[in-house]
């Protein structure tokens, strides 16, 4: 299991549940750090049993759900460092001369002034054609303009090298995640 908590909310709470920190980012938010944490399923760890043991019914969870769930922990995170603005897209496509998509880039500034590339994409037959680099500097480029200071991505091991090429460093690695491999978090400073 995989989780990310800033030095405002839960660190301590998911140590005790036999997650441990496997890399930082720092300064953000401004002023404060990321935590990504990694617990092992396959290993074993001490169970952490609570003094106090609340009876509540655990069910699955549904879209609508997921949405209650955001909302009340944006409206924490935003009670401890405000937000300074809402979401602001900056997902960009290329088509080829017929229309279709190509390569795409979803990525966006977050109310803490950061860039987030969620992913990056180009066709295999146009890999290797500075496409991707592209896409990437014009994303990082707007959100620039945007106000973000920062750009913060995750990559596994078989496209790390393309980020690295563009600047990005390792924050944090996720060993054996999936099996075989590793997932990095990554940040670039704009």
């Amino acid at each position: 299991m995989t989780l990310g908590t800033f030095d405002f909310q839960a660190r301590s709470f998911y140590e005790k549940h036999g997650f441990t920190v496997c890399g930082t980012i720092k300064d953000w938010p401004r002023g404060h750090e990321d935590y990504l944490m990694i617990k092992r399923l396959d290993q074993s760890c001490e169970e952490y049993i609570p003094s106090k043991v609340c009876r509540y019914t655990i069910k699955p969870a549904d879209g609508d759900d997921a949405e209650i769930i955001e909302d009340g922990l944006n409206e924490y995170n935003d009670s401890q460092v405000p937000y300074e603005h809402e979401w602001i897209s900056l997902s960009k496509k290329i088509a080829d001369d017929a229309g279709n998509t190509v390569a795409g880039c979803f990525a966006g500034v977050h109310g803490w002034h950061c860039a987030i590339v969620e992913m990056i994409w180009v066709d295999e037959a146009l890999r290797n054609q500075g496409i991707g680099s592209q896409l990437l500097h014009e994303i990082e480029k707007e959100a620039k303009e945007n106000g973000a200071y920062i750009a913060i991505t995750e990559s596994f091991d078989w496209s790390l090298p393309f980020f690295e090429k563009n600047g990005y460093t390792v924050a944090a690695t996720r060993k054996d995640v999936p099996k075989g491999h590793n997932c990095y978090v990554l940040r670039k400073l704009l």
